[in-house]
């Protein structure tokens, strides 16, 4: 399974800015903080539907949590989404392909701007918001490619 790392890398190197807050308002992608929307098991999701798109978060999660949501359902949308294509991920695991690229994305838009010269990189994205398994996994598949952080 390849992540298209390389790939990832240079959509995030390309955007106009790294706060996700910027990002979503520059892209027209409304915060929604509800659980009704959300399934079971789940954190957060990203909805498109013609010109309107909302990322919908269950509340009251950790601050810096909710910018690792922000930017992992943000690379759904910059790498997946196809506006003429109907899609339902029905992912359950965050190994699947579709899920590894987005949390992929998510941490290189969290660590875009930072210093890891004296950091480990997953204990930088940690302290971020990255969930520790998750960041674990991401970093086990940079080392598997043979991809290290710029």
């Amino acid at each position: 399974m390849n992540p298209d790392i390389e790939l990832i890398y240079e959509t995030i190197g390309r955007l106009e800015s790294s706060n996700i807050y910027v990002l979503l308002e520059t892209f027209g992608i409304d915060i929604h903080y509800t659980p009704q929307m959300i399934p079971h098991k789940r954190d957060s999701m990203i909805i498109c539907c013609g010109n309107r798109k909302g990322i919908f978060i269950k509340p009251n999660p950790d601050p810096k949590y909710i910018e690792f949501l922000l930017w992992h359902e943000f690379g759904h949308y910059i790498l997946h989404y196809k506006p003429y294509l109907k899609m339902n991920y029905k992912l359950s695991t965050f190994r699947d392909l579709y899920e590894q690229q987005a949390n992929i994305f998510a941490v290189f838009g969290l660590l875009h701007s930072v210093d890891l010269t004296d950091r480990k990189p997953v204990d930088a994205a940690v302290s971020l918001g990255v969930p520790p398994i998750i960041a674990a996994d991401v970093f086990r598949t940079l080392a598997e490619n043979r991809y290290t952080m710029r």
